[in-house]
């Protein structure tokens, strides 16, 4: 596995998904962090055009074995996104898990909820597959308040005392500590680089704090000399310094399995979170191949939608609605061994799992 960091130059933009049209949308509102499509496109990009004969040679599918061919429909690249983190100040952070609530007196704090007791009359099939989803996530403690996904963060020692399922008040960071809303005003122009008129417009940009940037661990490009030392991220395509990183997004010491096994044998229980958006076939709901386990109780956000642009086609790529980052699901043991949840902890699953969606993370229940 390789990490890398990225430092941007300039303000970013990265775009939700919708649609805007200048002159009829008057802001257009991004989502932060980006989607890892979007850092998959960066590098891919920065890659292909450091080669020699750039897109010519990608579009013959001459780079196949590295980073796959222009066409999208089965990917066959060994290059693959694994994981994405936040950096501030020598402190690496991923999304909170939604589970937990927000204190509506101190907003820098948050405390576990849990699966409160199943209620009559109120099995959620929004799915074939989720017939037996009876429990909610919540509290009965006012104070509590639960977030909307991609507003807050953990450290990974945080992340650290969440794997073991410890009860306790969890320092957070809002998306606040990282970037800063800066906005652009902007207006179309006409042919003739006249403005259009009624076609203002405002994009709300991010400024990234001092000393912030995200690090990406990957696999497929072992040696960080293949990669040009300046990429283009985000929807305006500005420059982004790419810088290697000796340290693994993930200490295989402090997160293995083996450190909760006897929580979850005897609790029979332990909850899935998804720290990067997933996009499943069945819907909000997750399928793991080769191990069959009960959900009984989820807390999802609402949905990000992951679209892009198909390079062969040069058209848009079809939309999804994915599973936002921090979406907890609750699952029984049943059957299934502690390692047997080795294929699911640390691995990514879904569709477009090489890009990095779907990056999946198992803790205790306390």
């Amino acid at each position: 596995m390789t990490v890398l960091k990225l430092k941007p130059l300039d303000t970013l933009f990265f775009g939700d998904g919708k649609p805007f049209r200048m002159g009829v949308d008057t802001v257009a509102n991004g989502i932060f962090p980006p989607l890892p499509s979007t850092i998959f496109g960066a590098i891919r990009s920065g890659y292909i055009f450091q080669q020699e004969n750039g897109l010519e040679s990608f579009l013959k599918g001459d780079m196949e074995t590295k980073i796959g061919r222009a066409v999208e429909d089965d990917y066959s690249g060994s290059f693959k996104i694994r994981s994405l983190a936040l950096n501030r100040s020598y402190c690496r952070y991923y999304p909170m898990p939604l589970d937990i609530g927000i204190s509506s007196t101190d907003k820098s704090h948050g405390r576990m909820l849990a699966p409160l007791e199943a209620v009559d009359n109120a099995e959620y099939s929004l799915t074939k597959n989720a017939s037996s989803i009876k429990h909610l996530i919540g509290t009965e403690d006012n104070d509590l308040k639960k977030a909307d996904a991609g507003d807050y963060f953990m450290s990974e020692t945080m992340l650290e005392y969440y794997f073991h399922g410890i009860h306790k008040i969890y320092d957070l960071r809002n998306v606040n500590f990282f970037v800063a809303l800066e906005p652009k005003v902007g207006i179309a122009r006409e042919h003739d680089h006249t403005a259009k008129e009624g076609a203002l417009y405002r994009a709300n940009m991010n400024r990234f704090k001092e000393d912030t940037s995200i690090s990406v661990e990957l696999d497929g490009i072992s040696n960080f000399e293949e990669l040009t030392k300046i990429i283009k991220v985000g929807s305006e395509g500005k420059g982004a310094i790419v810088e290697g990183s000796d340290d693994g997004l993930w200490d295989n010491d402090k997160f293995n399995l083996s450190q909760i096994e006897d929580l979850i044998t005897a609790r029979k229980l332990f909850k899935v979170i998804f720290l990067t958006p997933a996009i499943f076939d069945s819907g909000w709901l997750p399928t793991f191949k080769g191990v069959k386990i009960k959900p009984v109780a989820a807390s999802i956000g609402k949905p990000v939608l992951a679209g892009g642009w198909d390079m062969n086609k040069r058209w848009h790529k079809p939309m999804y609605k994915a599973v936002p980052a921090g979406s907890v699901f609750y699952y029984e043991l049943g059957d299934v061994s502690v390692d047997d949840l080795a294929n699911i902890h640390l691995k990514n699953h879904g569709k477009r799992s090489h890009e990095g969606f779907g990056f999946a993370f198992v803790a205790a229940c306390n």
